[in-house]
């Protein structure tokens, strides 16, 4: 077939325009090699790439890869408006031009658009490292403790942990930090303010075959905790990224990605491709000459993943279709979180679902109305995290006189919400769960079932537990 056959050669010569309106007859592969190479002549002059043929592309939609539409979509929404599109329009796309009928069909079409190649993946690298909080871990979850003083001179002091001997350690140390020295009576390392990036060198450089490890860092004058993590993969499939030129107040590297609520180091971001035949999405902007900047194209991106971690839960558990947005909220962090069914032969027809992300820094966890019970404030309960509602939640909107319904603002005035008066609620039954004397653990009276530390808000606490609880009798 011609068609294909120019597809396939890396020739540029010999383009047919009524090819722009046939492009849903080809497979995926093909599909975004042709809009590829589309934009290739456009970057050589071969051709004048405008809206009304990116639209002829997109004419027959059913037949057209999901990736590809989003781009010609992008492209010119942009040049017709001068925006972005956001996370209310990529759901309708979803919903109403793809309209998966099941769950099943919803993954399938999200894992194409993730290994399509068209949209500019995350490129975390193992070589770096983020850095976190560090709630509810002990010291044993760390190879080394490092105490870091207001003038960034430290101690180190190992840990007990079965991956590294003292005398490995002690080499890694001496051979990576200048003027590093060992205390033999208070047995821990000293490292002066000179050899501060020497030591943070050495961390987020440090190579491990055992999968993920982690460094506790202590601000002592500030008596706050930080972990920096390595081989930690941020939990998205697109760029999101931005880059910050500042020096990090703990590291002080200076330049480096925030990236998904936490600082990447020797991170690669969005970058231009050499071959047509490995274009993204800001190489397109790059040839349109598209004023579109990286932070547009990050928050596009983030609503991208937002999409991805909230599908498994953006249909109906009656009847499997995809569930339609409600209304948008302007002052939430995202503006869609209430969804119905629009099925009209479903039992579940048009019955109120919140769905949204749960609001602790150090939890990654869906809300979703259908799989909890709510707090006697009306907030649902966190199944990972075991929170529902906090001043927190509220202050920043209070700070800029965002308005909020008369309920809320009371509890932020009366200082009542749950989180702060360390009142917690069972996302099982509603119950409210009791502490006994001198115990570390919060137990529901009506499962009789420990539900482990609360707030519990790290993967290294989820793995004491058994699913989000802990049978009595263990």
């Amino acid at each position: 077939m011609e068609f294909s056959n120019w597809i396939a050669n890396s020739e540029l010569d010999g383009f047919n325009e009524d090819w722009l309106d046939s492009v849903g007859i080809l497979d995926s592969q093909e599909q975004i090699l042709f809009l590829r190479k589309l934009l290739e002549l456009h970057k050589h002059n071969f051709l004048k790439l405008s809206t009304k043929k990116l639209y002829r592309i997109i004419g027959n939609p059913q037949n057209i890869d999901l990736g590809v539409y989003l781009i010609v979509k992008i492209l010119c929404t942009y040049k017709e408006k001068g925006r972005f599109i956001y996370n209310a329009e990529i759901y309708h796309i979803i919903s109403n031009v793809y309209i998966p009928q099941n769950k099943e069909q919803g993954l399938k079409l999200w894992a194409g658009l993730c290994t399509g190649g068209l949209l500019d993946r995350c490129e975390w690298q193992t070589n770096g490292g983020c850095i976190m909080s560090c709630y509810n871990t002990s010291d044993e979850d760390y190879i080394l403790k490092i105490n870091i003083a207001q003038d960034y001179s430290c101690t180190i002091t190992f840990t007990k942990n079965a991956r590294y001997s003292f005398k490995e350690l002690a080499q890694k140390l001496r051979g990576g930090i200048p003027h590093c020295g060992y205390d033999s009576i208070a047995k821990r390392w000293a490292v002066p303010a000179a050899s501060y990036s020497h030591l943070i060198h050495l961390l987020t450089h440090w190579h491990s075959d055992d999968g993920p490890i982690m460094f506790k860092l202590v601000r002592v004058d500030e008596k706050r905790e930080y972990r920096l993590a390595k081989y930690v993969r941020p939990s998205i499939s697109f760029c999101e990224g931005n880059y910050v030129l500042s020096e990090h107040m703990i590291t002080r590297i200076k330049g480096f990605h925030w990236c998904a609520g936490r600082a990447y180091f020797n991170c690669p971001s969005i970058h231009n491709h050499e071959s047509y035949q490995f274009y993204t999405l800001y190489d397109f902007i790059q040839i349109l000459h598209l004023s579109i900047s990286k932070n547009d194209l990050s928050r596009f991106y983030g609503d991208l993943n937002w999409f991805g971690s909230y599908l498994n839960h953006l249909f109906c558990n009656e009847c499997g279709m995809m569930l339609e947005p409600m209304e948008q909220k302007h002052y939430n962090a995202r503006r869609i979180t209430y969804f119905q069914c629009h099925n009209k032969d479903c039992s579940e027809l048009r019955k109120q679902i919140y769905i949204n992300h749960c609001f602790q820094k150090e939890c990654d966890n869906v809300i979703d109305s259908r799989e909890a019970k709510k707090c006697p404030h009306g907030f649902v309960i966190c199944t990972q995290c075991g929170v529902c509602c906090s001043e927190h939640q509220f202050t920043r909107k209070m700070a800029a006189r965002i308005p909020v319904n008369k309920r809320i603002e009371k509890l932020y005035q009366n200082q009542g919400f749950h989180l702060e008066n360390s009142q917690f609620y069972c996302p099982e039954c509603g119950a409210n769960l009791q502490q006994e004397p001198n115990e570390k653990y919060w137990y529901c009276p009506e499962h009789n079932e420990y539900l482990g530390y609360f707030p519990r808000t790290t993967k290294e606490n989820r793995r004491k537990m058994t699913n989000y609880r802990l049978r009595h009798n263990e």
